[in-house]
């Protein structure tokens, strides 16, 4: 969920704050802190500042998978589109 809110403020061009995730969120700002804490070790957070924002290395990878699920619908349906 934390993940989530830290790529749609990106996609929104507006990082947030961890007390701007936190309400965002609806969870207590040291709870976002810890978790955020775990995101940013796998690589799907980075601070920049006071705020948070999702790192291009991961935005590339969401967006491989993305058209990889958009080739399986288009394969899957490919009948049905007259391809």
């Amino acid at each position: 969920m934390i993940s989530t809110a830290v790529y749609l403020a990106m996609v929104e061009e507006r990082p947030l704050t961890a007390s701007e995730l936190a309400r965002a969120v609806g969870l207590p700002r040291t709870t976002v802190l810890r978790r955020l804490a775990v995101l940013q070790h796998q690589g799907r957070v980075e601070r920049r500042g006071r705020t948070w924002r999702t790192p291009l290395a991961h935005l590339l990878r969401l967006e491989q998978a993305d058209l990889g699920a958009l080739a399986g619908l288009v394969r899957i349906n490919a009948d049905e589109l007259d391809i």
